[in-house]
């Protein structure tokens, strides 16, 4: 593959990011992008960089940031996405325009990254590409479906999701299914769960508790519910609460009465290995994260998911997941089931392995020489 491209942009932001960006890390030190000598920059846009839960965990998971931009904080989402576009497009100004821009998952940094690079002329590579909740005002799927209309090369992470593609008139030349990259970073983690903090010096005995997290716009908003959510669960299960700062700052402001409710832990977010441990020692994870569903399903714990529809159906259809919405006695009778009930046999998605990394290597570099080889006769042409 002499002549190929390598200058190749991974532009991340946000804690969901993160694991992702990791696999793409090793997708270019595994052959054939190594080989190839292809090369990967990766640019943080700012979103969530700070904190317990932003660049500490891109150290952790052996992600070389090169650069992190500068967003302005802003309080209105528009304002927020605004910044970001403004920020990587002053960037991509004064670096130059790589040869590809890859983008994962489904971040307002991913859309802002995605849409600047198009509209820069740069092709796009999405990587997590064809998931859908099917709810149309959630943003996470807005922010998909935007995404899917900008990228020119689309790395889905199930079969799934390659046919949500093949239903928008997506080229199946343009798609690959590589698997779930989130799954591979947390899959290779098991040693380091191993050797992180025991949840039992906090005073939790493998299997004795169900972990609470829950930090979407869309999920906040219905504050109603989350208190009956909450109360009704603590009065049924010993719940840990890990508070996302979003989350955290909501209630504090709206609700504080929901940050000491009795038979509830409450504790900050945690360094990523810990929380990965904390994680697979509960009898039941109650989340509306995305990144939690799929790694109950690889990990075998019992998952009840809330708020708006899973964009990862296949966590509920062959993993260790059920659905319950904004249904909380559906959400405390599936939680009992969990923590009282046999648990429920589980099959892991197909591809959601840890050879993620070195199929997406396989991809990139044929996009890679194909670019190469199509400048290479363009300049011929004019020649």
């Amino acid at each position: 593959m002499a002549g190929i491209a390598h200058d190749v942009t991974l532009f991340i932001g946000a804690r969901p990011n993160l694991p992702k960006a990791a696999t793409l890390v090793r997708a270019f030190a595994a052959p054939p992008l190594r080989d190839a000598g292809a090369g990967l920059r990766v640019v943080h846009t700012g979103q969530h960089a700070a904190g317990r839960m932003g660049l500490s965990y891109a150290d952790t998971l052996g992600i070389r940031v090169e650069e992190v931009l500068r967003a302005p904080d802003a309080e209105r989402d528009g304002e927020r996405l605004s910044s970001l576009v403004a920020v990587i497009d002053r960037y991509l100004a004064r670096s130059g325009d790589p040869d590809l821009a890859v983008v994962v998952g489904d971040v307002n940094s991913t859309l802002a990254a995605a849409v600047v690079a198009a509209r820069n002329g740069i092709p796009v590579a999405h990587v997590e590409a064809g998931l859908r909740s099917h709810v149309r005002d959630e943003p996470e799927e807005l922010n998909r479906r935007m995404i899917t209309a900008v990228a020119d090369f689309h790395l889905a992470p199930s079969r799934r999701a390659v046919g949500n593609l093949l239903r928008e008139n997506i080229s199946g030349e343009r798609i690959w299914l590589v698997g779930n990259a989130h799954t591979e970073s947390f899959l290779l983690g098991a040693d380091e769960r191993r050797a992180a903090a025991d949840p039992a010096d906090l005073g939790l005995e493998p299997g004795s508790y169900v972990l609470l997290s829950v930090h979407k716009a869309s999920t906040m908003q219905h504050q109603t519910w989350l208190e009956e959510l909450v109360h009704k669960l603590a009065g049924q299960e010993r719940v840990v609460w890990v508070l996302h700062p979003g989350c955290h700052k909501l209630l504090t402001l709206a609700a504080p009465h929901l940050l000491a409710v009795d038979g509830v832990r409450y504790l900050d977010p945690l360094p990523y290995h810990d929380f990965g441990r904390l994680l697979t020692s509960a009898a039941c994870v109650v989340t509306d994260s995305a990144g939690m569903q799929e790694e109950t399903t690889v990990s075998g714990v019992a998952c009840v998911t809330v708020g708006v529809d899973t964009a990862r159906p296949e966590t509920v259809s062959h993993g260790t997941n059920a659905f319950a919405g904004f249904d909380v006695g559906l959400a405390l009778a599936a939680t009992d089931q969990a923590v009282r009930g046999p648990r429920r046999p589980a099959q892991v998605p197909e591809h959601w392995d840890t050879s993620v990394s070195t199929r997406i290597s396989e991809v990139l570099a044929g996009i890679l020489a194909d670019s190469a080889a199509a400048r290479q006769n363009a300049s011929l042409t004019h020649r």
